[in-house]
C-alpha cells in the first residue's frame, strides 16, 4: 500500500466523521511505502478530482486545515452544519439535512445513515431504538441491491450488530473490507466478531484477494493469532506489520504490548507499555491492559503511578475506571474498587472485563454467590465481547473450589474454545476428568497442556507435574508382560510414564525452584528415587540422591539407597 493511497483513504473517512480510523491511517503511513515523496503515483492521481489533490498535498501539515479547503470544492456546506449538530447530539437533524445531498454526494449518503444510527443509540427506550434501526436495515438492504459503497456497507455491518444479526453483520464486514481495503474501523468490528480459531481460518480464506502488504490486512491477523495461535505465529505477524508500517506508530507499539500480555509475559508485556507511554505521555490507550499486567506482577508503586496519570487525564475514560480500580484493588479497598468498576460499565456497556474484575472483586471479600452472578453477566449479556475468557475461567476455577466438576468442566471447555493455546484452561479441563474418574480424557488434556507449552516455549509447566502425579495415582494399575520365554509377569501399567514426567519436572528444576516450586522439585527426586529401588535401574538417579540430601526427612530414603548400592 502506497502513502498516498493511505492519506487517500485517511481523508475519505475524517470527511465522514472516522476520525479514529484516519488518526490510525496518518499514523502508519510514513513509512509504510518506499515510494518517492514527489507525489501521489499516477495510477491514483488519474482517478481524483483537484480538490482531493489539494487536499493530500496540505494532509501532512495541518489535517483539519485540509478539510476545511475541500468542504467547499465538494460542495458538502452542509457538512459544516453536521458538525455542529454531531456535537450538540442532534442526529436525527444532521440526517435531515443532509438527505438532500445524498444523491448527489457519497459522504452526505453515509453520514446521513451513520447520524440515523446514532440517533438510535441514543433513545432511551429499546423499543423506540429498534423500530429506528429496523427501518434503517431496510433501507440499506435496498441501497446495496443498487450498488456496493464500501462505507456504506460499514454502517450496514453496525445496525446489524445492533440488531443482533451477527451473520449477516460478518458477511457485511468482509464485503466491506473487500471494497474498502483500508478502512480500519471495519477491520477492528472483524476482530470483535471473530471469536474462535476455526473462524479465524474461515475468515482469513475469505480475504485471500486482499494483498499481504495491506496493514490493515497484517494487523487483523495479529490481534486474531494473540487470542487464538501461539505466541510464535502472532510474532511473525507482528513482524511483517512493522515491515510495512511505521514502527514507531504508538498504536503498532501497543499491539507489540498486547500480544505480550495476552500470552502471560506479563514482565515483557510492562517493559514495552512503559516504553510507549513514556514517550507518549497524553496516551491512554490500553492503560487498563497495562494495570492489570502490573496488578499481577503486583507493582503497587506503578500501578499508583498509572492510576494517577489516567485520573488526571481523562477520568471519564472506562481505561481509565479499570486502572484506578486496580489501584484501590491493590490496596485491599474491595469497595472503592467495585464503585469504578461500575462506573467503567456505565461508560462502556459492552466492557466484559469490567464485569470480570468485579467478580474477582467480589472473591477477594469472600462473597462468592455475588461472584458467580457477575461473571455469569459477564458471559451472558448480549452486548458484551463474546471473546473475552477471562469470565468463563473464573467460573470454571469457582465452581472447581465448590466441589462441582461437571459445571466446572463446561465453562473450562469454553474456554479453550476461545482461547485454545493457554495451558491453564487445558489443565482445568483435565482437573475436572481427575475428579469424575475419567483418567484417559485427563490425560488427553494434560498431554494437550504440555503440547501448548511446548509451542509456546514454555517450560516448568504446571501440566507437566500433575501429569506426573496422576500416572503415578495409576500405577497400583497392573498389567501382564510377556517375556522372551512366553512366561507371564505383573508389572505396573503407568510406573513407567510416571517416572518420565518426574524427570522432566527434575530436569527443569531451576525454573521451579526459581518460580518458588521447590516442592515439587523434592517430590520428583522423591518418586524417581523410589522408582529406582522398585525396578533397580540405578542409571541416572545420583542428581535426585544429592537434591535430596538436603532435605532432613528424606535422608533416611538416601540412606536405604546407599546402603542398596553397597
Amino acid at each position: 500500500m502506497s502513502v498516498a493511497q493511505l492519506q487517500h483513504t485517511a481523508l475519505a473517512c475524517c470527511l465522514r466523521g472516522l476520525y479514529s480510523t484516519a488518526e490510525w491511517l496518518t499514523g502508519i503511513a510514513p513509512s509504510a511505502s518506499a515510494e518517492a515523496s514527489d507525489g501521489a503515483p499516477a495510477q491514483l492521481t488519474d482517478h481524483l478530482d483537484p480538490a482531493t489533490l489539494r487536499g493530500i498535498a496540505l494532509f501532512n501539515a495541518s489535517f483539519p486545515f485540509a478539510i476545511l479547503q475541500l468542504t467547499d470544492s465538494f460542495l458538502l456546506t452542509p457538512l459544516s452544519s453536521l458538525i455542529g449538530d454531531e456535537k450538540s447530539k442532534q442526529f436525527a437533524l444532521a440526517a435531515f439535512v443532509l438527505a438532500k445531498a445524498e444523491a448527489t454526494s457519497p459522504i452526505a449518503r453515509f453520514v446521513r445513515y451513520y447520524s440515523t444510527l446514532l440517533d438510535a443509540e441514543a433513545k432511551s427506550r429499546k423499543s423506540e431504538k429498534d423500530e429506528i434501526l429496523r427501518k434503517l436495515q431496510d433501507v440499506l438492504e435496498g441501497l446495496e441491491a443498487r450498488q456496493k459503497d464500501g462505507y456504506i456497507l460499514f454502517v450496514h455491518s453496525l445496525v446489524c450488530l445492533r440488531l443482533k444479526m451477527k451473520d449477516r453483520a460478518t458477511e457485511l464486514l468482509i464485503e466491506c473490507v473487500r471494497a474498502t481495503p483500508l478502512l480500519q474501523c471495519a477491520w477492528e468490528e472483524l476482530i470483535a466478531i471473530v471469536s474462535s480459531y476455526d473462524k479465524m481460518q474461515e475468515t482469513l480464506a475469505r480475504l485471500d484477494t486482499i494483498p499481504h502488504s495491506n496493514p490493515c490486512l497484517q494487523y487483523f491477523k495479529l490481534q486474531t493469532a494473540m487470542h487464538f495461535s501461539p505466541l510464535s505465529v502472532a510474532q511473525k505477524h507482528l513482524s511483517k506489520l512493522l515491515s510495512i508500517v511505521n514502527e514507531n506508530y504508538p498504536g503498532t507499539q501497543l499491539a507489540e504490548a498486547s500480544m505480550y500480555y495476552h500470552n502471560q509475559d506479563h514482565p515483557r508485556a510492562i517493559e514495552l507499555y512503559s516504553q510507549v507511554y513514556a514517550e507518549n505521555p497524553a496516551l491512554l490507550d490500553l492503560c487498563d491492559e497495562y494495570a492489570n499486567a502490573l496488578y499481577v506482577v503486583e507493582d503497587g508503586t506503578q500501578l499508583s503511578w498509572l492510576a494517577h496519570r489516567c485520573n488526571s487525564l481523562d477520568p471519564y475514560r472506562p481505561e481509565t475506571c479499570v486502572a484506578v480500580a486496580n489501584y484501590y484493588s491493590i490496596r485491599r479497598e474491595h469497595e472503592k474498587a467495585i464503585g469504578y468498576l461500575r462506573k467503567a460499565i456505565l461508560l462502556d456497556e459492552g466492557s466484559s472485563l469490567a464485569w470480570t474484575l468485579i467478580g474477582h472483586e467480589y472473591l477477594e471479600m469472600k462473597n462468592q454467590v455475588a461472584a458467580i452472578q457477575v461473571y455469569r453477566k459477564a458471559v451472558e449479556k448480549e452486548d458484551i465481547n463474546d471473546r473475552d475468557f477471562r469470565a468463563w475461567y473464573a467460573l470454571g476455577n469457582l465452581y472447581q473450589m465448590l466441589k462441582m466438576p461437571l459445571y466446572a468442566l463446561f465453562y473450562f471447555h469454553k474456554a479453550t474454545i476461545l482461547k485454545p493455546y493457554d495451558s491453564r484452561f487445558w489443565c482445568g479441563v483435565a482437573s475436572c476428568h481427575e475428579d469424575l474418574k475419567n483418567y484417559s480424557d485427563a490425560l488427553k488434556s494434560y498431554k494437550r497442556a504440555l503440547a501448548v507449552d511446548e509451542a509456546q516455549h514454555r517450560s516448568g509447566s504446571t501440566a507437566l507435574i500433575r501429569l506426573a502425579r496422576l500416572y503415578s495415582e495409576m500405577d497400583s494399575s497392573m498389567t501382564i508382560a510377556t517375556n522372551t520365554d512366553n512366561s507371564a509377569t505383573l508389572v505396573p501399567m503407568h510406573a513407567g510414564a510416571a517416572a518420565m514426567y518426574y524427570k522432566q519436572v527434575f530436569e527443569t528444576r531451576g525454573l521451579l525452584e526459581e518460580a518458588g516450586n521447590r516442592a515439587e522439585v523434592k517430590e520428583a527426586a522423591e518418586y524417581l528415587v523410589n522408582h529406582a529401588l522398585k525396578t533397580k535401574i540405578f542409571t541416572n538417579i545420583d542428581q535426585c540422591l544429592e537434591y535430596l540430601s538436603n532435605f532432613e526427612d528424606t535422608m533416611p530414603l538416601v540412606r536405604e539407597f546407599k546402603a542398596l548400592m553397597k
